[in-house]
């Protein structure tokens, strides 16, 4: 099966099979999103979480954020829902992502050791239709080696991941560049804990509501 795919803005689900199939199957894939590029798999399959946080050089201990269809997966995914998740759900989709309490259905490997999960619903013509297709959250995380610089070029990607991941479906558009601004919503005082896109806009709703 061939590898390596250029996603088509104007024909978006000429990759989906070969993207539903490594993922129902267990497998890793390396792919484009609306913020930079990501390394994906199936929350609930071990062997998937594993390679990735191998594949990474990521801390077993770290949280891994989740991609939904939908908001309404928020209702299956948080054990509570915070205060203030209506104020900024007004971004999905889009790039921001929300540490929420995680519920039963969030896999141990995925939620950090003070059981926090990172959701977001994300607004990428591929993305979209991949989700539905699967009917199930995605594991995401970015495309680079763990505590390194975020690596943003296709040939960059390309020499690190090519080997290691089962498939790997780049932009048409070029590179990709800044990342999802996290706001973690189990405090108390809501905060920004990693700036990225819409982080202004972002915080002017948190200074009205806090």
């Amino acid at each position: 099966m061939e590898k390596v795919f250029f996603i088509d803005r104007k024909r978006p689900t000429y990759t989906l099979p070969s993207a539903v199939k490594i993922i129902r199957q267990g497998g890793i894939v390396l792919s484009s999103t609306d913020t930079v590029y990501g390394l994906a798999c199936d929350p609930h399959h071990p062997d998937g979480v594993r390679r990735i946080q191998e594949l990474k050089g990521r801390p077993a201990e770290k949280g891994f954020l989740l991609l939904i269809p939908t908001p309404d997966w928020v209702d299956k995914l948080a054990s509570t829902i915070p205060k203030y998740y209506l104020n900024l759900k007004q971004f999905w989709p889009g790039p921001l992502t929300l540490l929420l309490p995680a519920g039963p259905n969030v896999p141990k490997s995925i939620a950090s050791p003070d059981q926090k999960v990172g959701i977001r619903c994300p607004d990428h013509f591929f993305l979209k239709s991949w989700l539905e297709h699967l009917g199930h959250p995605l594991l995401s995380t970015s495309a680079n080696l763990s505590g390194e610089k975020l690596l943003t070029t296709i040939t960059d990607l390309r020499e690190i991941f090519e080997h290691s991941v089962d498939l790997l479906l780049f932009d048409k558009e070029g590179d990709q560049t800044e990342a999802s601004t996290v706001v973690d919503l189990t405090v108390d005082r809501p905060q920004i804990i990693r700036p990225g896109k819409l982080a202004i806009r972002v915080q002017e709703v948190l200074n009205k509501v806090i």
